[in-house]
């Protein structure tokens, strides 16, 4: 596995899926409404049909989406070239 993964694999699995499921939501749709629909639906649905109510899984959620957000927003500022040998 990569740094990265066991970074964030040491706060626990189900953090880090709730990291990547926001990263993806928000790379996927580009919307913070869907971010936050994410993971505010998914802990009410904890809360009520689950283990209960999360905050560091909502906050691991939108952490994935600012992420995406901030990745989305270097890979358009830095110019991509492809070099050809």
């Amino acid at each position: 596995m990569s740094k990265f993964n066991d970074f964030m694999l040491q706060w626990g699995v189900d953090k880090f899926m709730h990291f990547m499921s926001g990263a993806a939501g928000y790379g996927i749709t580009d919307s913070w409404i869907i971010v936050f629909i994410m993971a505010f639906g998914k802990e009410l649905y904890d809360k009520y049909w689950g283990s209960g109510w999360n905050n560091k899984d909502a906050f691991a959620t939108i952490l994935g989406g600012v992420f995406a957000y901030i990745g989305m927003y270097i890979w358009n500022v830095i110019p991509y070239t492809y070099l050809v040998w």
